[in-house]
């Protein structure tokens, strides 16, 4: 059984709504312990066109089946929440990313692991830090907490809004 990161995300539509039941539904396919991150609210990055702001959480917990598989129970799960990709980086009523599956490294188009731009986004690094700042991160070998106190200025210049749990 692996340890694995999961970030969430949803745009558009009811937002907090699209992420309570991404955080459920995720939550069935994994094993405690689970431990969630605050609410963030998170400017859009890299897109063509002015998007709404997300709702950002992370998860990790544990996963009995192979990083394909779990990549696979995710595109479900965004499916099932009515994501659409009508194009690169569109308004999603669901988004949901394998970040870090256990010490796996994946070129795999399919199955890219650790997320190849999980470290350029504030909103995952603000997330592990809270829920795994001791993980290390296979690609680097460095801690998410060294990683978090080392975060480039123009990551951490990305805006943030924190929410309670």
């Amino acid at each position: 059984m692996n340890r694995v990161a999961i970030s969430l995300g949803a745009n558009i539509g009811e937002r907090a709504c699209y992420l309570r039941t991404l955080l459920d539904k995720v939550a069935r396919v994994l094993q405690g312990p689970l431990l969630v991150s605050a609410l963030m609210e998170t400017e859009p990055l890299e897109t063509e066109t002015a998007q709404a702001w997300y709702f950002n959480r992370l998860l990790s917990g544990r996963f009995l089946g192979s990083a394909p598989e779990l990549v696979k129970e995710c595109l479900r799960i965004e499916s099932e929440c009515g994501r659409r990709r009508p194009f690169k980086n569109a308004p999603r009523t669901a988004d949901v990313d394998v970040l870090l599956f256990g010490d796996l490294v994946s070129k795999d188009p399919a199955c890219t692991i650790p997320h190849p731009r999980f470290l350029d986004r504030r909103f995952c690094l603000e997330g592990l830090y809270q829920i795994a700042a001791q993980w290390i991160v296979p690609t680097v070998n460095q801690p998410i907490g060294k990683i978090y106190a080392e975060m480039p200025v123009s990551v951490r210049r990305q805006k943030i809004i924190f929410y309670e749990q």
